[in-house]
């Protein structure tokens, strides 16, 4: 595995050829999103929020393609399975989600459809987020600090590219109601935001996963990703223990079976982390969008093992963790 290249200024994402200028990775989102250098069409630009409690899952993503966009609000209330969706799909969208920027530059989205509403604020500081959608109503204040990862990478014909950035709200304020009951946020409650912006193969697959909780007095979390493009010297995986930002190289995934309920590992060759997954509930996902068939495997559990720090070994036990097993076929 080749090291990891930290890139530690802004710097466009791609050349004038549309191709990624530095396949590296960024503790910030440093990668200029360059739109106008890219080759030819197809681009793919989504948002894409996810909260998790120990009660209920919330997803919201929007986006779009060339030639379709939607916005997706999802409610899933893990006890008795029961799943909420809801949101437009828009052919030939145009500039409706305006998603020519960069991910952390200020913006602002509005969406009012029947059934369905999205408003986000985002002044440089705090993500104003409020997603209604029939028996859904969410509304969270989310601080910008610490715990985020920016990469950009090729794909084998240089002119696709990925880039992507997560920030992990270990911190968060908000509202959860469902058909008008109250869901109070637990201290186990943490949100994630993901930017996607890419020119990418038509078929693809991806694992992506992401958690947050106390270790030994320490706030942690994690994030892990495989999949978009040739990522040997940006991968999406990095540690954060109390904001501080651990990189890591490649992550191994072990399942002891063929469900996606059975018990996991992920592990890095170095040893730095060797974490057993025990999946609690698997959400699984087959759609045929316009333009898209998505399958999908989203399971919620946690975590367990241990994290090797450079002074110290931190003992992780069931700390809350998202995974998503996708297969991605655009028309």
């Amino acid at each position: 595995m080749a090291e990891q290249r930290q890139t530690t200024a802004r710097m466009p994402l791609l050349d004038r050829k549309g191709r990624v200028l530095r396949s590296s990775w960024a503790a910030e989102d440093l990668f200029i999103y360059n739109k106008e250098a890219v080759a030819f069409g197809g681009v793919k630009e989504w948002e894409y929020y996810q909260l998790f409690d120990e009660r209920f899952v919330f997803r919201l993503l929007y986006g779009h393609s060339r030639f379709v966009g939607l916005a997706r609000g999802e409610f899933w209330v893990r006890e008795s399975g029961r799943h909420f969706v809801t949101g437009p799909v828009k052919f030939f969208p145009g500039d409706s989600y305006d998603l020519d920027f960069s991910a952390e530059d200020p913006h602002h989205l509005y969406v009012e459809e029947e059934n369905f509403f999205l408003s986000l604020d985002y002044d440089g500081r705090y993500r104003r987020l409020r997603c209604r959608g029939g028996a859904f109503d969410v509304e969270l204040m989310l601080p910008k600090n610490g715990c985020a990862l920016s990469t950009a990478n090729p794909f084998r014909r240089r002119r696709q590219f990925y880039c992507g950035f997560r920030r992990i709200f270990p911190e968060l304020r908000g509202r959860v109601t469902l058909n008008g009951q109250d869901y109070p946020l637990g201290e186990r409650s943490f949100a994630v935001a993901e930017s996607g912006r890419g020119l990418l193969p038509r078929r693809l697959s991806r694992v992506c996963g992401v958690g947050c909780g106390e270790v030994g007095g320490r706030r942690v979390a994690i994030l892990m990703g495989w999949g978009f493009g040739y990522a040997t010297a940006g991968t999406e995986n990095a540690l954060f223990v109390d904001g501080e930002l651990i990189k890591l190289n490649r992550i191994r995934e072990k399942r002891a079976g063929e469900s996606f309920l059975e018990r996991s590992r992920f592990s890095t060759g170095e040893g730095r982390l060797v974490l057993d997954y025990d999946p609690e509930e698997d959400h699984y996902v087959r759609k045929k969008f316009p333009m898209l068939d998505l399958d999908s495997h989203r399971t919620v559990g946690t975590v367990s093992g241990r994290i090797l720090l450079p002074e110290e070994e931190l003992t992780v036990t069931e700390l809350p963790f998202l995974c998503e097993h996708s297969h991605f076929n655009w028309w």
